[in-house]
């Protein structure tokens, strides 16, 4: 990994070696990197040689987020074989050391798609998790250290298949970009609460959605970028629009 520091780029650094697996790196309050590792065998999260899933199925998605008191989060969607998707969470207070136990986040009216799993802290220390749902909605959930997790927020049925990328400006309101089903790029804004804007971006055209992505810049201004058919292209909406 190499970090851009001031206008200069890091020495590289060595976060693994010969290991077949997902890296998902964290910044620590200190400013040192962790790791969080998803193995060939079943990608479930592994921190410090500790499965946290006890072993248990197949993994697709993860997310590793370490809040600014140290705290460490982990989320994945794991198999439910033979049944559906879920979506699972642990939290540990000593930096990895030990861990709470297992909580199940989805339920049978939010089951995930499996694939797409994103999340962003925001200015009050909360943590908000995204994912797709099977049947073409996308749901919310959103942690807190006095209250733990709020209930589960349906963002809109629009035929979502796959959240794409998640931002948060200076209000602590969510922006996202979402690949649907049909080849459009979607575009949502959390408005206020449960409220949520949403608009297409780009031509709907194209067979090949692929990556894209969301950033706010200092003015909340939102920049995205897509690829569609090898091609990369770029829209710009700028605050009050």
């Amino acid at each position: 990994m190499r970090c851009l520091i001031e206008d200069v780029w890091s020495d590289p650094t060595l976060l693994a070696e010969g290991v077949s697996s997902i890296m998902v790196p964290a910044f620590a309050p200190d400013g040192s990197v962790q790791v969080l590792q998803a193995y060939a065998a079943n990608y479930g999260p592994n921190f410090s040689g500790v499965d946290l899933t006890d072993g248990f199925g197949y993994c697709p998605a993860q997310v590793f987020h370490i809040d600014q008191e140290n705290g460490y989060h982990v989320a994945w969607v794991q198999s439910e074989a033979p049944g559906p998707y879920s979506v699972r969470y642990r939290y540990s207070v000593d930096a990895g050391k030990t861990w709470g136990p297992e909580v199940k986040l989805s339920n049978a009216a939010s089951v995930p798609d499996g694939l797409f799993l994103r999340s962003v802290f925001d200015r009050q220390g909360r943590l908000h998790l995204m994912w797709g749902g099977n049947n073409g909605d996308a749901f919310l959930r959103v942690w807190a250290k006095q209250t733990g997790w709020g209930d589960t927020v349906p963002v809109g049925q629009y035929g979502i298949h796959q959240i794409a990328d998640v931002a948060i400006d200076k209000r602590d309101l969510l922006h996202t970009v979402e690949n649907n089903a049909f080849g459009q790029l979607l575009y949502f804004q959390q408005l206020k609460g449960e409220s949520w804007g949403v608009r297409g971006v780009g031509p709907a055209s194209g067979s090949n959605l692929d990556g894209s992505a969301i950033a706010l810049d200092a003015q909340d201004g939102r920049h995205i970028a897509w690829e569609r058919d090898q091609d990369i292209f770029y829209a710009y909406i700028p605050v009050g629009q």
